[in-house]
C-alpha cells in the first residue's frame, strides 16, 4: 500500500507510532521514547568537566560524587570546575551567583562583574588591574 505524503507526513510526527531507541533498539510508542531515553542503560553523554562518557540517569550523580574535576558551588548550587572554583566565588570578577561584594571604586554592593562593565564601562582587562592597585 502506497501511503499519500499527506499520511506519510503525519505517521513521521504521529505520536503514536511505534520507533527505535537510538542507543538500544528498544521499541516504544513515540510519545514515550522521551521518557525511555532518560534511562536507557546506552543512553550515555559525556561530562561537561571530566570528559567521561556517563549513563544519563546517572550524571547529577556522576558530578556530585564521581567525577575528579567537579566541584558542587555552595553558594550559587551550580557545578564547577574544581580548578577554577576560587575564581568562580571571587566577589569582583567572579561569575557565582551567590556571591557579593563591595566596588573598589564606588564602595557600592555588586553581585559580579558586570556592575564594573555597566556603570564603569571597564572590560575584563580594566576590573583586573582596578582590583590589583586597590
Amino acid at each position: 500500500i502506497k501511503l499519500s505524503s499527506c499520511s506519510q507526513a503525519h505517521t513521521e510526527k504521529c505520536e503514536g507510532v511505534e520507533v527505535s531507541c537510538q542507543f538500544c533498539g528498544v521499541k516504544s510508542k513515540r510519545q514515550d521514547l522521551e521518557s525511555h531515553l532518560r534511562t536507557c542503560i546506552l543512553n550515555k553523554k559525556r561530562c561537561i568537566f571530566c570528559q567521561e562518557k556517563v549513563q544519563v540517569s546517572s550524571l547529577e550523580v556522576h558530578m556530585r560524587e564521581g567525577c575528579s574535576e567537579a566541584i558542587w558551588c555552595d553558594l550559587c548550587g551550580k557545578f564547577q570546575l574544581k580548578c577554577s572554583i576560587e575564581d568562580h566565588k571571587n566577589p569582583y570578577f567572579g561569575w557565582c551567583e551567590g556571591v557579593e561584594g563591595i566596588c573598589s571604586i564606588c564602595e557600592v554592593t555588586v553581585e559580579d562583574y558586570s556592575h564594573y562593565k555597566t556603570v564603569h564601562s571597564l572590560e575584563w582587562a580594566d576590573v583586573i588591574r582596578t582590583l590589583r592597585m586597590n
